[in-house]
């Protein structure tokens, strides 16, 4: 339903009326509105709140309280309107309301459109989520899309906030689907004179099939290309107690009564037609996450063993089956959801268990699950580790991640991911259930650190497969950890099985540069590289060589991973066969604290992780035949401590 337009004159009226009776009315400075001047467009609906109440055959009121752990209710009543404008009041309810003792409001237009430009006059409420909002919700529509473009979604004094939620049906799923989102605020401080709740802007956004644009008083402030909104929405007005506001203030709860969000208009427009192209930025673009499909990397055998064989109904409720060990918070075996045995390991939000293989595994081997979650959510994480220090209570509370870590893989919304180290990101390799027992298995190749996955009939359908987040040489166990903070989640009839190649090196020893025999590097983390432009610096993490000596330039070195930032890396040993000498190459910054027989060169080497540089002095020290040991870095720069050494053994002639 259309309103009529209020025009200037009322406006001038307004400001007059004001001045002669005080706080009794708003002062509304005229603020230029129309839709972008690149097309032509028609006005479709328009309320300016000239009545005396809200006009119910227009709009739709929440009545009933939030859900979640929010403090409040939304009731019609919650809804004044006065002297041309809605107020959204916050109140305190004595007795409560429906069981809560605050309450706000939320309408919704019975109108709904597919494109255009959405418009509204409006003035914060101090502390509030004031929101101005498109929405096709799952539930009030019968069929997909399900989405939401958050107009402006803001708080004082100077935020505003254009989000983007949406639902995706992948194949296979009944709706609503995976739930997404894509947040952007933004500081406008030095868009307006004064805080938000002080003064009253224009807050829009054009949608259309390509692109959504946001505006605040006519200016872009997102521009986004449109992911899934391909059909009509309905218009909200809405506003939220926001308690980090609250805290953020030092205000109290109480001060939040009668606070109200003001708005003093709502347009649609539909475009008619055309008139130029825009000029505004390019658009953001949001992926949808998808399967990323990668060919069979291990060669499976049919000739294996299995090591480990546990279906945990022989454990009391509560605890671990012999050989898991607690890394954190408190796993256990509970009774298995339905669907399922008896009993299976339970893992809440945070809980870590682990299990330590009789020998460390070095090639191929295979670990096989049954798997409940019951959140879309992140929760399990499965992890191949090294060797570490169980009596150091730190070391074993993140030995998931610190003590070589090799494949990370992770149970994370609608998807089964691993860990890219190169692009720090996680990639979906495969699809997950959720609130149903699935089956998996997982071929793992360690000398090669890549992983294939297996699901279907007997897992034994071959789905995709990732890479290992570290070079690892050899598996000394596996982790079992819940990453989420929401629900539990819950394995059973895990089996670790190994192939004939399993033991071929024994993870102690390795095949390394010149005359080394055996190395005893920390946790047994290391690579061995060519030392040359671009060669990594730290095993696992992003840090490259930009420049290296040419008396050292394409020699095999030996570089450690960066276990911890903030502790000094641990000494270690390598065994020789001859007389070398043993060049390291030794963070600049702090210092070293090394032995006074390594002797210090001319060299240096320079080296970048993300956008700092750093320089690498050049030290070293000749050795007979037999252990060399390796120091430590002992510098710390603040908090942080200095990297490993690199190491380099020439033969001495």
């Amino acid at each position: 339903m259309k309103r009529l337009h209020r025009g200037n004159w009322t406006t001038t009226l307004l400001g007059l009326t004001a001045l002669l009776f005080g706080s009794l009315f708003l002062t509304v400075a005229p603020i230029s509105a129309a839709p972008p001047d690149n097309a032509e467009w028609e006005l479709t609906f328009e309320d300016e709140f000239n009545g005396d109440s809200v006009d119910w055959d227009v709009w739709v009121s929440q009545a009933g309280p939030r859900g979640g752990a929010h403090i409040e209710g939304r009731w019609p009543e919650n809804n004044v309107v006065k002297d041309g404008f809605l107020y959204q009041v916050t109140k305190r309810e004595n007795p409560p309301r429906g069981a809560m003792e605050w309450s706000t409001a939320h309408i919704w237009t019975n109108f709904t459109q597919q494109y255009g430009y959405f418009e509204c006059r409006m003035k914060y409420g101090h502390y509030l989520n004031n929101a101005f909002w498109l929405y096709r919700p799952p539930g009030q529509y019968p069929t997909p899309p399900f989405f939401e473009i958050d107009i402006n979604e803001g708080h004082t004094p100077y935020e505003v906030t254009n989000n983007y939620h949406f639902y995706h049906i992948y194949e296979g799923d009944p709706p609503p689907g995976q739930h997404y989102s894509s947040g952007h605020r933004v500081d406008v401080s030095d868009m307006v004179q004064k805080p938000l709740d002080e003064e009253f802007h224009l807050y829009a956004c054009e949608w259309n099939e390509d692109i959504i644009v946001w505006y605040l008083d006519g200016q872009p402030t997102r521009v986004l290309r449109n992911p899934n909104s391909f059909a009509p929405a309905d218009v909200r007005l809405s506003t939220v107690i926001t308690g980090a506001a609250l805290e953020r203030d030092g205000m109290k709860l109480n001060d939040m009564e009668g606070v109200s969000m003001v708005t003093d208009w709502v347009r649609v427009y539909k475009k008619v037609r055309d008139l130029r192209k825009p000029e505004l930025p390019e658009p953001q673009v949001y992926q949808v996450p998808q399967v990323e499909k990668m060919d069979r990397q291990v060669e499976p055998s049919e000739s294996k063993t299995s090591t480990l064989r546990e279906t945990f109904e022989l454990t009391l409720d509560g605890g671990l089956p012999e050989g898991f060990k607690v890394g954190s918070g408190a796993p256990g075996v509970a009774p298995a959801p339905a669907g399922g045995s008896s009993k299976a390991l339970q893992l809440g939000p945070q809980d870590y268990t682990y299990y330590m293989f009789e020998k460390p595994i070095s090639g191929r081997f295979e670990i096989e699950l049954d798997y409940y979650g019951t959140d879309l959510r992140k929760d399990l994480l499965l992890a191949t580790i090294g060797k570490f220090d169980e009596s150091d209570p730190n070391a074993r509370e993140n030995s998931y991640y610190t003590s070589g870590v090799g494949a990370y893989i992770s149970w994370d919304g609608r998807f089964i991911t691993y860990y890219r180290e190169a692009t720090r990101t996680f990639v979906p390799f495969g699809q997950r259930e959720i609130r149903k027992w699935t089956s998996g298995r997982f071929v793992f190749d360690v000398r090669n650190n890549v992983f294939d996955y297996y699901s279907g009939s007997d897992n034994q359908e071959f789905r995709s497969g990732g890479e290992f987040r570290h070079s690892q040489p050899a598996v000394w166990g596996i982790a079992l950890r819940n990453r989420g903070q929401g629900k539990s989640a819950y394995i059973d009839n895990l089996t670790v099985r190994v192939y004939e190649d399993a033991y071929e090196a024994n993870g102690e020893t390795s095949k390394g540069p010149g005359p080394i025999g055996k190395m005893n590097p920390p946790q047994d983390v290391f690579a061995i590289i060519n030392l040359e432009e671009g060669a990594t610096r730290a095993a696992g993490m992003t840090a490259n060589y930009t420049s290296v000596p040419d008396q050292l330039l394409g020699s095999e070195a030996v570089i450690v991973r960066r276990v911890s930032a903030t502790e000094a890396p641990v000494p270690w040993t390598l065994a020789v066969s001859q007389l070398v000498t043993v060049y390291l190459l030794v963070q600049e910054r702090g210092d070293p604290g090394l032995p006074a027989e390594w002797e210090k060169t001319d060299m240096t080497a320079t080296w970048k992780a993300g956008e700092h540089s750093y320089k690498d002095i050049v030290y070293r020290r000749d050795f007979e035949a037999g252990e060399v040991d390796i120091p430590t870095h002992q510098g710390k720069m603040g908090e942080w401590s200095a990297f490993p050494h690199v190491v380099i053994v020439k033969s001495c002639p």
